[in-house]
């Protein structure tokens, strides 16, 4: 979000502001104090949100005020010039835009990935300076898009850049607002913008709860979804949506009064769980316009309070207090070695002392410039300090690249009737020189070449038509999300050797067990499941496999017949709905294999060992990662439907330790899932276990 707009060089309290209100204000002022003070309410909405104190699960809707109050503003901006000269000096607006937003913007992406490349580890730098380079050049939300990134995933470890991606959308709104009005300038007067612009608003809209439903981080990141709130802002200060002047005061106070109360309850009932932007995003928008226009109406309230001094301050500090509060959030506590709202809290209050330095020796100073007045030199200066940042960013990176030379993984060997010699696990020391994977090669180590493109895409609900192997081999199924795409290297080894002709039907984040999953991502029943397993049900029919290997991860959410979070223990419907997909299977094929559940550790075991560099402080007791009780249910599940069970967790956690190494093989490359070389290394015990099974 820009949080500088329209802000004066020198300004201070009780100075005028360069800020801007609709221009059709009966005002003589074109300065709102009271949208300073509105700046106030969101950041600190945002501040209190990302701090996580109690009582704000919805503070993130304060981006939205932000969009909503840059719509109104930059627009009343871009009608006077309009109205005043007949055009738009889109220079002069580019450079106005360059000297307020990049200073400050460029100082903190710097010295965040600075900091980051001394603080994180190997394993997390390179993202961030990735994040680093997209923030320099406006485009973060669409990395974030692109990747799918859940900014309320609280478990996760986010990037100290990701708050950057509200800039990106107002960058963006930044580069084609001015044309567009420049060229409805050209074909019609300004009074009559407001139907291309509502039209605009609405398309916008309609996008936003359509994607939301179907790909939200899209629906979140993106500038089509989100340029409704900035049009909207736009309405008002074309205005739409103003007062009539006969109104009496009291009115255009209530409706601020309302407009804030509607801000405030958006803060309060919204929460992660809420799909968003969507519908959801109407109350902030709206709370935000009708505050926008009660305050018109010169000497209402709520908008005299806003204009006092202390709320106009923050307002003031809010661009600056924006960018510094969040990597001083991520970084802040990795810094000191401890977390919790103990630590949040000093650290956000840290982040207004920053924020107000900021805006003293940053901010202000750039744009006091005399030269700043030289709209082309600023522009070509800014483009390169940008360019520079970005280069800079991935050149950090460079360093930290991957091995190429891995040697040959062991082979299968003769059929014995011993069983094979599992790996040795390593649970203390320093980890091996000659470690298979690396850790910077482990989170892609997903294996089986050839077959990648076997997995249905996330909102995909048809088969993907995949084949490997001798077409006239008996046919070998693998079933199930990304943990059945984990296993496939070592299903494709036994099918090498077999031989078997091998038919992947995996869709990530979509379950086997019949149940209809809740998506944490799209805020939603994940129904694209429903259907894309029913298909695969049926093509397991048709093949009439002689194996179909069967696998799901236990870590899900499930949701009732109407699509609603279910929020009791799952445990009875989860085994029903195995049983019911087994016993499926069971009459569809000549053998089904469960190749039950592994271990799924809290943090990231990766981060751990390239922050420890030992063994012995990452390894976890099989207690704590292994749930009996869900081993139970596997057994009792495949024992009902009349299907082999396959333990995996009995090679992983020997000893009861669940090693990370073993012999000098990485076991996982993220939190909950193995890396392709450890499941190929245990392809003799899988094959050993499907010849020994009951």
């Amino acid at each position: 979000m820009t949080l500088a707009d329209n802000i004066p060089a020198g300004s201070a309290a009780g100075e005028e502001s360069a800020w801007d209100t609709a221009v059709s204000t009966d005002s003589p002022s074109h300065f709102r104090p009271d949208i300073e003070g509105l700046r106030a309410v969101a950041i600190l909405a945002v501040l209190a949100f990302h701090t996580r104190i109690p009582g704000f699960s919805g503070g993130f809707v304060g981006v939205d005020v932000f969009f909503v109050i840059s719509g109104f503003l930059i627009t009343g901006l871009l009608l006077r010039e309009i109205r005043a000269s007949g055009r738009i000096d889109l220079t002069v607006f580019y450079a106005r835009r360059a000297r307020r937003l990049l200073p400050a913007a460029l100082v903190v992406i710097a010295v965040t990935v600075a900091v980051s490349a001394v603080v994180l580890s190997p394993l997390r730098f390179p993202a961030v300076s990735g994040d680093g380079a997209a923030a320099a050049l406006y485009v973060s939300n669409y990395r974030y898009a692109l990747v799918a990134t859940d900014y309320f995933a609280a478990d996760a470890q986010p990037s100290p850049l990701l708050h950057f991606w509200s800039l990106g959308v107002e960058e963006q709104f930044y580069l084609f607002w001015p044309i567009l009005l420049l060229s409805l300038s050209r074909l019609l007067p300004i009074r009559r913008f407001w139907p291309a612009i509502a039209v605009i608003a609405l398309a916008s809209f309609a996008a936003s709860v359509l994607v939301t439903n179907i790909e939200m981080p899209w629906a979140f990141y993106s500038l089509p979804t989100r340029a409704w709130q900035l049009s909207l802002g736009a309405l008002v200060a074309l205005g739409v949506l103003a007062l009539p002047s006969h109104m009496p005061r009291w009115f255009g106070g209530a409706l601020g009064a309302l407009g804030l109360a509607i801000i405030a309850t958006s803060v309060i009932a919204i929460n992660p769980t809420t799909p968003y932007p969507g519908l959801a995003a109407l109350l902030p928008a709206m709370g935000a316009a009708l505050f926008i226009v009660g305050g018109d109406q010169p000497g209402a309230l709520p908008a005299r309070w806003l204009a006092t001094g202390p709320p106009r301050w923050v307002g003031r500090i809010s661009y600056s207090l924006y960018l510094w509060h969040w990597p001083i959030l991520i970084l802040g506590p990795i810094i000191i070695g401890q977390g919790g709202l103990r630590v949040r809290i000093p650290l956000a209050l840290l982040s207004i002392l920053v924020a107000a330095l900021s805006t003293r020796f940053i901010e202000t100073p750039f744009r006091a410039r005399v030269w700043s007045r030289a709209s082309g030199r600023t522009l070509v200066l800014a483009a390169s300090f940008s360019a520079a940042i970005a280069v800079a960013s991935l050149a950090a990176a460079a360093d930290f690249t991957r091995d190429e030379h891995q040697t040959p993984l062991p082979t299968l060997g003769p059929v014995t009737s011993v069983r094979p010699q599992l790996p040795e696990p390593v649970l203390a020391g320093p980890l091996p020189d000659d470690l298979q994977p690396t850790l910077l090669d482990a989170p892609n180590d997903r294996g089986a070449p050839g077959l990648e493109g076997c997995r249905s895409g996330i909102t995909e609900s048809t088969l993907r038509d995949c084949t490997y192997g001798d077409p006239s081999a008996p046919t070998v199924v693998v079933f199930g999300d990304s943990h059945a795409s984990m296993w496939l290297p070592t299903v494709r080894a036994l099918a090498d050797d077999a031989p078997w002709r091998l038919v992947p039907l995996i869709k990530p984040g979509c379950s086997p067990v019949d149940v209809t999953i809740w998506r944490r991502e799209l805020q939603r029943a994940f129904r694209e499941c429903d259907a894309w397993r029913g298909l695969a049900l049926q093509r397991i029919r048709e093949l009439h496999p002689a194996i179909v290997f069967v696998t799901s991860s236990r870590n899900y959410q499930i949701a009732d017949a109407a699509g609603n979070l279910i929020e009791s223990d799952i445990s009875e419907l989860w085994r029903t709905g195995l049983v019911g997909v087994l016993d499926e299977l069971r009459q569809s094929s000549d053998r089904v294999v469960l190749i039950g559940e592994t271990p799924h550790f809290r943090d990231d075991p990766l981060e751990c060992l390239a922050v420890q560099g030992v063994v012995e402080e990452c390894a976890e007791p099989r207690a704590a990662l292994v749930s009996t009780a869900y081993q139970r249910l596997e057994e009792s599940a495949a024992r009902a439907a009349g299907a082999d069970l396959v333990k995996p967790i009995d090679w992983l956690c020997q000893k009861n330790t669940c090693a990370l190494i073993l012999d000098h093989y990485l076991v996982y490359r993220n939190p909950g899932h193995l890396t392709a070389t450890i499941t190929t290394v245990l392809a003799p015990q899988l094959r050993w276990a499907l010849d020994h099974a009951g």
